[in-house]
């Protein structure tokens, strides 16, 4: 057989000092959930700064690598340059040898 009792029923025999008590021990439960998320809060803050420093870091790579690129691609197209500027020297100084 259910017993069930009504919450009115169960304040009135609850005790002032029971109530405080419990209140003190759900304030205690409360504020130790409050420090434990400030302390992931903190944890998770310092992974963002080092995710955004790292971040950072592979931009610069890209943007140094994207400037290496088009130097090798400048100085591709300045061999080439010279290499057909001698091919048509050659050529004129040798016209019948290809």
């Amino acid at each position: 057989m259910k017993r069930t009792v009504s919450f009115c029923k169960l304040l009135t025999t609850v005790t002032s000092s029971e109530l405080i008590n419990i209140a003190r021990k759900t304030l205690q439960e409360t504020e130790l959930a409050l420090k434990e998320a400030r302390a992931d809060q903190k944890a998770l803050q310092e992974q963002l700064r080092l995710a955004e420093g790292r971040a950072r870091d592979l931009e610069s790579e890209v943007d140094s690598g994207t400037r290496d690129a088009s130097e090798t691609e400048k100085l591709r197209r300045r061999l080439v340059e010279q290499l057909d500027d001698q091919k048509e020297q050659h050529r004129k100084v040798r016209p019948f040898a290809s």
